[in-house]
């Protein structure tokens, strides 16, 4: 039994890691009392629209230490995470044990590739984006999870003719046919405070709500989405952030291991 509950919580550090993985789902966007416009951008978005591009802007190079933990389907397990990330480059993801500091996985994803190794079991996938999007099942590319995990929006706000103004926060929502994207940006300060991402073919979703937005990137993100029908949940808080020193991003397989 407890072999098999190490490999479900390995199959979630997975998914939490790759998507770039919150007290609030979804649904929540369904349920919040908001106004859709649908003719052209309110007057008073006018000067919004700019103040929230301006507020999110992408930082170049970032690195950030921290820990979380992740809960859902009968489990509670913390973890030390580094992560690193080059805009519109590359985004790397270390995860250590969290008492002894022993490297558990490892998570590279560029604009075309993606490369990761569980070094509990002693497994690895490398190949293209369309390998990650396999493991979350859902489409997904490097700048959603970009995005996701640095606390910018997936889309930026223009264009977007479904908007509200609900609890102190811009809401914005984008409909495809093949996602459904709501973000909140904070009415004060114009940081983006909540996103979630719905696949309606899939029937897959996610959400990140993110906090103490005044830092390069948000000192603390909550991700949530369902595995197998249950909630799953995982929060990281990063007690180191930088943005200035060089960043390096090493990888190597170790040998012996086997493809996933």
């Amino acid at each position: 039994m407890r072999s098999m509950s190490l490999k479900i919580t390995q199959q979630m550090v997975a998914r939490v890691m790759v998507v770039s993985l919150t007290v609030m789902m979804i649904a929540n966007a369904c349920k919040s009392k908001k106004k859709t416009v649908d003719d052209d951008v309110p007057i008073e978005l006018i000067d919004v629209l700019p103040a929230i591009n301006q507020a999110n802007l992408p930082v170049s190079t970032v690195q950030a230490r921290g820990k979380g933990k992740l809960k859902g389907v009968g489990i509670g397990q913390g973890f030390k995470i580094d992560l690193r990330h080059r805009v519109d480059s590359v985004i790397w993801i270390d995860v250590s044990a969290n008492l002894l500091g022993i490297k558990v996985a490892r998570l590279m994803v560029t604009r075309d590739s993606v490369q990761f190794y569980n070094k509990l079991d002693k497994t690895y996938l490398t190949g293209s984006v369309a390998e990650l999007q396999k493991l979350i099942d859902g489409p997904v590319g490097f700048h959603d999870l970009q995005a996701m995990i640095t606390g910018r929006p997936m889309e930026l706000p223009k264009n977007i003719k479904q908007i509200a103004k609900d609890e102190g926060a811009w809401i914005f929502v984008k409909n495809s046919s093949e996602r459904v994207i709501t973000m909140w940006f904070d009415a004060d300060n114009h940081s983006l405070i909540q996103q979630s991402v719905n696949f309606p073919k899939e029937k897959q979703g996610l959400s990140a709500t993110y906090r103490n937005t005044s830092s390069t990137i948000p000192e603390v993100l909550i991700f949530s989405t369902v595995v197998n029908g249950q909630d799953v949940e995982l929060e990281i808080s990063f007690d180191q952030i930088d943005s200035q020193s060089a960043i390096s991003f090493p990888f190597t397989i170790p040998r012996g291991y086997k493809s996933l």
